[in-house]
């Protein structure tokens, strides 16, 4: 009598607990439409991500993962460990390959006897841990005051400039233009009544106009940065994504979906029960994914990272792995925080020396 009476009043307990939990679960994900203002067709701006939409929506909480199982990460490091002795291997192996991440990627050291973090490089993990928390706080606040675009359409040079100064040659740096140059700021601007020129930005403006500086360090005559900035030159560049702090705008060329080489395309939470190959053949530069590319723009975005030196590192593994040894740089560098958190949340293999290796095998690497 006790057992049948009492399952259907356990049965629902257990029913309103899920629906909290899947409640829960369903509030955690935020959209990218969520966090920005995604740009459409009906925008008339450019930058029109309407075929991009469920890619696009996906990528905040792509990064919403990938931040959590950061700082996950980061609270097991700075959390000494007890009772070592007792340890199963599986439990000490996975200690070990997030000390081993934490030290490549910004310097942190620590004991190989008691794998515990050295007390003057735990305010470096802090630091990162903090910066991880910005940018989940700028996703909680879902003001959308930052524009997300899809491609750099919106950025469109004055006529002036494209007629005027048509004879200048590509890659002509904008300090060299007549009347542009002196190393002052010069913006050209497009908005939905078409562009025109100003010689200096307007704070009160934003709600209409889209703008994109053209200076010393960032201007060249060309189609656009996804086209290749300084196109045919030898050192054409060919961008994932831009950050534009002043213009709060966030933008992906198409590149990133379409056409990224030896790198994924997807999202990262598909591999995260995925069996990755330890033979030497798959690399962590290749699971930098459009959310990974996403968390490095949003670095930009809140805490003003850097791309390189002298502040930053660089991209990819060959730089962020120097944080080893520069863990200031390190903490400013905006490649570094996806790359440690991508390793850190692909967690069925090793990964700090940027080739995927069984767990546990790369152990002499404790003393290195």
């Amino acid at each position: 009598m006790l057992l049948s009476s009492g399952w259907p009043a356990l049965l629902w307990m257990a029913t309103v607990l899920l629906g909290l939990l899947a409640s829960a679960a369903m509030a955690e994900d935020i959209n990218t439409s969520d966090t920005f203002k995604v740009l459409t067709a009906s925008d008339n701006m450019g930058g029109n991500c309407d075929s991009k939409k469920a890619a696009v929506d996906a990528m905040v909480p792509e990064v919403q993962q990938l931040i959590k199982a950061a700082t996950d990460s980061i609270d097991t490091i700075l959390t000494d460990p007890s009772g070592l002795g007792s340890w199963t291997p599986s439990k000490r192996n996975e200690r070990l390959r997030l000390l081993l991440l934490a030290r490549r990627f910004f310097g942190t050291k620590f004991s190989p006897l008691n794998l515990k973090v050295d007390s003057s490089t735990k305010g470096t993990l802090n630091t990162v841990k903090g910066r991880f928390n910005q940018i989940t706080t700028q996703i909680n606040a879902k003001d959308k005051k930052w524009r997300f675009g899809c491609d750099d359409s919106w950025l469109q040079y004055i006529t002036k400039l494209q007629s005027e100064y048509a004879s200048l040659p590509v890659g002509t740096p904008v300090k060299e233009v007549p009347g542009l140059g002196s190393g002052v700021y010069e913006w050209a601007f497009f908005d939905r009544g078409g562009p025109q020129l100003r010689p200096s930005k307007n704070e009160d403006d934003f709600d209409t106009q889209q703008t994109w500086y053209m200076s010393q360090a960032r201007g060249w005559f060309d189609t656009g940065p996804c086209s290749g900035i300084k196109k045919n030159t030898p050192n054409a560049v060919y961008p994932d994504a831009q950050t534009l702090k002043e213009q709060l705008i966030i933008y992906f060329c198409p590149r990133v979906w379409d056409d990224i080489g030896t790198r994924l395309k997807d999202d990262v939470r598909n591999y995260k029960s995925a069996t990755i190959a330890t033979d030497g053949t798959q690399y962590l530069d290749s699971y930098m994914t459009p959310g990974a590319t996403l968390l490095h723009e949003m670095t930009h975005q809140v805490f003003d990272s850097e791309d390189g030196p002298p502040k930053g590192l660089g991209y990819f593994f060959v730089n962020v792995v120097k944080g080893k040894d520069n863990p200031d740089q390190a903490t400013m560098n905006a490649d570094s925080y996806p790359y440690f958190a991508v390793a850190a949340y692909l967690s069925q293999v090793e990964w700090h020396s940027g080739v995927a290796r069984k767990i546990g095998e790369r152990e002499k690497d404790i003393h290195t």
